[in-house]
Protein backbone atom coordinates (compact mmCIF):
# COMPACT_ATOMS: atom_id res chain seq x y z
CA UNK A 1 0.00 0.00 0.00
CA UNK A 2 1.34 3.44 -0.92
CA UNK A 3 2.24 5.85 1.84
CA UNK A 4 0.38 9.13 2.26
CA UNK A 5 3.70 10.89 2.79
CA UNK A 6 4.98 12.99 -0.10
CA UNK A 7 8.49 14.19 0.65
CA UNK A 8 7.71 14.50 4.34
CA UNK A 9 4.40 16.36 3.84
CA UNK A 10 1.13 14.45 4.13
CA UNK A 11 -1.50 14.62 1.45
CA UNK A 12 -4.07 15.63 4.05
CA UNK A 13 -1.99 18.69 4.91
CA UNK A 14 -1.70 19.65 1.22
CA UNK A 15 -5.46 19.24 0.67
CA UNK A 16 -6.32 21.20 3.82
CA UNK A 17 -3.93 23.99 2.82
CA UNK A 18 -5.41 24.16 -0.68
CA UNK A 19 -8.97 24.26 0.71
CA UNK A 20 -7.98 27.02 3.16
CA UNK A 21 -6.40 29.02 0.33
CA UNK A 22 -9.56 28.72 -1.77
CA UNK A 23 -11.72 29.83 1.18
CA UNK A 24 -9.49 32.86 1.83
CA UNK A 25 -9.60 33.78 -1.86
CA UNK A 26 -13.39 33.46 -1.90
CA UNK A 27 -13.65 35.69 1.18
CA UNK A 28 -11.44 38.34 -0.45
CA UNK A 29 -13.51 38.28 -3.64
CA UNK A 30 -16.71 38.63 -1.60
CA UNK A 31 -15.27 41.58 0.34
CA UNK A 32 -14.17 43.22 -2.89
CA UNK A 33 -17.61 42.79 -4.45
CA UNK A 34 -19.27 44.29 -1.37
CA UNK A 35 -16.99 47.29 -1.27
CA UNK A 36 -14.73 45.91 1.42
CA UNK A 37 -15.54 48.47 4.08
CA UNK A 38 -15.11 52.22 4.07
CA UNK A 39 -16.90 54.84 6.11
CA UNK A 40 -20.40 53.59 5.31
CA UNK A 41 -21.14 56.51 2.98
CA UNK A 42 -23.38 55.33 0.17
CA UNK A 43 -22.31 58.18 -2.13
CA UNK A 44 -25.72 59.82 -2.50
CA UNK A 45 -24.51 63.18 -1.21
CA UNK A 46 -21.32 63.43 -3.30
CA UNK A 47 -20.55 66.90 -4.60
CA UNK A 48 -18.69 67.16 -7.91
CA UNK A 49 -17.16 70.47 -8.91
CA UNK A 50 -17.20 71.70 -12.52
CA UNK A 51 -20.50 70.10 -13.52
CA UNK A 52 -21.94 73.39 -14.82
CA UNK A 53 -18.87 74.06 -16.98
CA UNK A 54 -18.91 70.58 -18.50
CA UNK A 55 -22.66 70.73 -19.12
CA UNK A 56 -22.25 74.09 -20.86
CA UNK A 57 -19.37 72.83 -23.01
CA UNK A 58 -21.25 69.74 -24.22
CA UNK A 59 -24.63 71.47 -24.61
CA UNK A 60 -26.06 70.96 -28.09
CA UNK A 61 -23.84 67.99 -28.97
CA UNK A 62 -25.63 64.73 -29.74
CA UNK A 63 -24.94 62.03 -27.16
CA UNK A 64 -25.69 58.32 -27.15
CA UNK A 65 -24.54 56.63 -23.93
CA UNK A 66 -20.86 57.42 -23.49
CA UNK A 67 -20.47 58.54 -27.11
CA UNK A 68 -20.56 62.29 -27.69
CA UNK A 69 -20.81 63.80 -31.18
CA UNK A 70 -21.98 62.57 -34.53
CA UNK A 71 -21.24 58.97 -35.42
CA UNK A 72 -20.30 60.02 -38.95
CA UNK A 73 -17.73 62.59 -37.78
CA UNK A 74 -14.22 62.26 -39.21
CA UNK A 75 -11.65 60.84 -36.84
CA UNK A 76 -7.90 61.31 -36.98
CA UNK A 77 -5.69 59.07 -34.89
CA UNK A 78 -2.11 60.08 -34.25
CA UNK A 79 0.16 57.49 -32.65
CA UNK A 80 3.39 58.46 -30.99
CA UNK A 81 5.89 55.75 -30.26
CA UNK A 82 9.55 55.05 -29.83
Amino acid sequence: MASEETGGVSRKWIVRTAVAAVLVLAALVALSACGGGGDGDDGDDVSISGVAEVTERFQGLPQSGKTVGQESAAVEIVEYGD
